[in-house]
Parts: C-alpha cells; sequence; structure tokens
C-alpha cells in the first residue's frame, strides 16, 4: 500500500520519540488543545476530543496554507456556522521555494514579536508562560499560560514587571513569558490597582513641579 501510495515509511524504537517527529508534534498541539477544556476535570479529556479535532481539521496550517480537511478530501468540511453564514472563497497561495518560505517565515516572526513588544503597555492585560508541576496533577493537560495579570510597569524593550494580584509583590518576566490579553475577563482588582497607579503617577508629577528650594 505504502508503495502504491508512494509513501516512504520508517520505522520507530521504544523509549525514542525523536525518531517519529511529525507524530510527537502533533501530539503535543492536541495535548495543548486540549488543556484549554479539561482544566477542571482531566479525566474528561476524552469527551473534548472529536470537537478538539474538527478545530484542528478545519484550521489553516501555516506551512501548507491549507487545512487538513483540503489535503485529505479536497475539500473544507462544512461548520455548523458556516451553513449558516457561507465562507466566501479564498485564493491558495502559490508553491514558494524553500528560500522563499524561509525568509517569509523569518519576517513574520520579527513582526509578530514587535507588535507583542508593541502591545504590551503600562496598566494593560496580559498572560504568563509559567508551566507547574502539581501532584496528582497531568501536566501535559495544564493550561501553560497563566492569567490575566496587570502589567505595572514597562522596566525596558525586553522585560516588565507585572503584578499577578494585589497582595503578591510584582513580578519582573522577560518580554518572550509574556502574551497580549485581549479579552474581557480582567481580574476584579484590576480596576483599582489602575487606580492606584494613577495615583501614583500624579503625585510623582507634582513632586516634580514643584520649585527647588
Amino acid at each position: 500500500m505504502c508503495k502504491l501510495l508512494g509513501i516512504h515509511k520508517t520505522r520507530t524504537t521504544s523509549f525514542r520519540p525523536q525518531s517519529n517527529g511529525g507524530v510527537e508534534r502533533f501530539n503535543r498541539t492536541l495535548a495543548s488543545m486540549l488543556s484549554m477544556y479539561c482544566k477542571q476535570n482531566q479525566d474528561q479529556w476524552d469527551q473534548y476530543l472529536q470537537q478538539v479535532m474538527m478545530a484542528y481539521r478545519s484550521s489553516v496550517h501555516a506551512s501548507t496554507s491549507r487545512t487538513p480537511n483540503s489535503m485529505l478530501f479536497g475539500r473544507e468540511v462544512t461548520l455548523p456556522l458556516q451553513a449558516v453564514i457561507p465562507q466566501p472563497d479564498t485564493e491558495i497561495q502559490e508553491n514558494r521555494s524553500p528560500d522563499d518560505y524561509v525568509a517569509h517565515l523569518q519576517n513574520k516572526l520579527k513582526e509578530n514579536h514587535a507588535f507583542a513588544r508593541k502591545a504590551l503597555k503600562k496598566g494593560g492585560s496580559c498572560f504568563d508562560f509559567g508551566p507547574n508541576k502539581e501532584k496528582g496533577v497531568c501536566s501535559k493537560l495544564t493550561p501553560k499560560w497563566k492569567g490575566p495579570f496587570i502589567i505595572e510597569k514597562r522596566i525596558d524593550d525586553v522585560t516588565y514587571r507585572v503584578k499577578r494580584s494585589l497582595r503578591q509583590p510584582s513580578t519582573v518576566y522577560h518580554v518572550d513569558r509574556l502574551a497580549l490579553y485581549q479579552g474581557r475577563n480582567v481580574p476584579s482588582w484590576a480596576s483599582r490597582f489602575r487606580r492606584m497607579m494613577d495615583l501614583e503617577e500624579a503625585n510623582n508629577d507634582q513632586q516634580l513641579d514643584k520649585p527647588v528650594g
């Protein structure tokens, strides 16, 4: 069957996941997606498997510019919302040379990194990347991004001081460990803390405006 379909089959060895990198990378993506749904009840991860896989198969991959459905079946799956509102036709990007693809990927990473730095501002909300291990909890099914938290201060181009709660002292993080939060479920103490920062900034401005002597 592999010879008929032109498939190059490789074999793997036990306790050596590097020999099956494609499958292991997908397992990592799948575990990351499942962790967003079974945070409270990790024993029920299999109940979300079909919905998560439907979302994965209908999403466009950056490497192929196509969805797994279109690659396998030659057509897109009809999602519930698309049955009501048809999806407009999109043009498929032409195949690019490896050098063009690498250059495009590098520019895309630079743009995303620059956007993340500009988007993180004082008083804004952000996520913090902090995987942790707890006894009796599967780390693979635990969300790696915690938050949202409040950015207290921008120290320099790559470091920020973040407030996780009113009772805890602020923590300094590198920009690579932060991600912009654009939702509405901000912490209940966020508005109070922002007023405290505005009041402190106003007091500092008044101290600078006072004449010396």
